[in-house]
């Protein structure tokens, strides 16, 4: 069975958590192989514990940034108006791809992009979020008007996957999508372990 993975890579926590989703189904799915589209670099999955195989793609830039803390408006907007609207002409590319790799499902850490193509290719599609980037654009719009333009965009796309799950802690709770705890790997080290090992007094809070 193939899975698609649609992965947001506005940094690294996007792709942390669909890895996770992706090593538990996988504890449960014998042989499930998974195709990974995202611009997050590849070597970034290579620890994980899956089959898959990798495809570059820059389908959700999100905000541009100059720090953890701060945002460059304008050269976000460029990078949205590269991309919005969605090629149609590669979304029904990539969806004829998957459809011929005979995938079966679509699920999408906040990429939408991903639901658009599960729409052309007939396949049900997953959204897992705890925040969405027409709540972020909409937010910024007063600094940057052309935001508001974007996350008119985007917005029916995310109404349209056929489960919609937050996980907490969610910053625009929707009382249609499915709540959950927040997702992580498994660990793999116990925690006095891993504490020796970072130097770590046992009793010690962090």
């Amino acid at each position: 069975m193939r899975i698609a993975l649609f992965i947001s890579s506005h940094g690294f926590g996007h792709a942390a958590r669909a890895t996770a989703i992706a090593e538990a189904l996988s504890r449960r799915i014998p042989n499930l192989q998974f195709d990974l589209l995202t611009a997050v670099p590849g070597w970034f999955f290579e620890s994980a514990h899956i089959r898959f195989d990798y495809h570059y793609l820059d389908c959700d830039p999100g905000l541009r940034q100059t720090n953890p803390f701060d945002v460059d408006l304008q050269d976000s907007a460029y990078d949205l108006d590269r991309l919005l609207p969605f090629d149609q002409a590669q979304i029904k590319s990539i969806a004829k791809r998957l459809n011929e790799q005979r995938c079966r499902l679509v699920i999408c850490d906040i990429a939408v992009f991903g639901i658009a193509v599960a729409k052309i290719a007939r396949l049900p599609s997953v959204l897992v979020e705890n925040f969405t980037w027409d709540w972020i654009y909409r937010a910024l719009s007063p600094r940057l008007p052309v935001l508001g333009h974007y996350a008119d965009i985007l917005a029916p796309l995310i109404s349209q996957a056929d489960l919609h799950i937050q996980t907490q802690p969610v910053c625009s709770p929707d009382s249609r999508a499915l709540t959950v705890p927040p997702v992580s790997r498994k660990p793999r080290t116990e925690r006095p372990a891993t504490r020796e090992r970072l130097g770590i007094n046992a009793e010690e809070n962090l």
